[in-house]
């Protein structure tokens, strides 16, 4: 089995802790890793 890195985004800590922690308990992954992201991308052409 190959690892998989899987990058998401939620709408507060709260709602990724309950999430990881659920995805944790049912075993679909190992670890968990929460960090604060800072992005800069272009939406509708506009940057």
């Amino acid at each position: 089995m190959k690892p998989v890195i899987i990058v998401s985004t939620f709408p507060n800590k709260t709602v990724t802790k309950k999430i990881a922690n659920q995805l944790v308990k049912k075993k679909l992954v190992a670890c968990v890793n929460i960090t604060k992201i800072d992005s800069v991308y272009s939406w509708k052409g506009l940057t």
